[in-house]
């Protein structure tokens, strides 16, 4: 029966599909790298569609990185004070204003999973439907290493980048 209907469709259904893949370089450090992975294309629907990912590479061990390795034991609650702080002055919020009214779907701020290691800090990516809907496209902010000096592991990847800075 799909068969048929695929048939009776007239034209192959993916004739007006696309999909692009770059991998690219986003940042390096002293002792990191990060790549992005960056998917966009088109399969039906009302909408195109954009993707990205961000990998953190250890440079000395070529290991990938997540956000425990880089602070202290118990950071998550003050890297998240930290973060919503930082995410409201990056995008001109009074500290009383809603997330709503920046269009988050909710008013309970979360970190995206997204991050990359840069020179100047710790860059953090949400894609479109994360926290907002597609209009406000894909959100993002950075926090600069000199914010985050009490939770950093300094026998960690990130003991140079607050040297560095100050």
């Amino acid at each position: 029966k799909v068969l048929l209907e695929v048939a009776d469709y007239g034209k192959p259904f993916s004739e007006d599909w696309e999909i692009q893949v770059v991998i690219d370089l986003f940042a390096k450090t002293s002792a990191t790298y990060t790549l992005s992975i960056s998917e966009g294309g088109y399969s039906g629907g009302v909408h195109p569609y954009y993707h990205r990912e961000f990998i953190n590479i250890d440079m000395k061990t070529q290991k990938k990185l997540n956000l425990k390795n880089l602070f202290i034991k118990g950071f998550e609650k003050e890297l998240l004070k930290i973060a919503l702080l930082e995410y409201r002055s990056t995008h001109n919020l009074d500290i009383n204003q809603s997330l709503r009214s920046d269009g988050w779907f909710e008013e309970k701020f979360v970190l995206a999973k997204n991050f990359a290691i840069t020179k100047k800090g710790i860059y953090f990516f949400y894609n479109q439907y994360e926290i907002k809907s597609y209009a406000y496209a894909n959100t993002e902010f950075i926090i600069p290493y000199t914010k985050l000096k009490n939770i950093i592991n300094y026998k960690g990847v990130l003991s140079n980048s607050l040297k560095q800075k100050e």
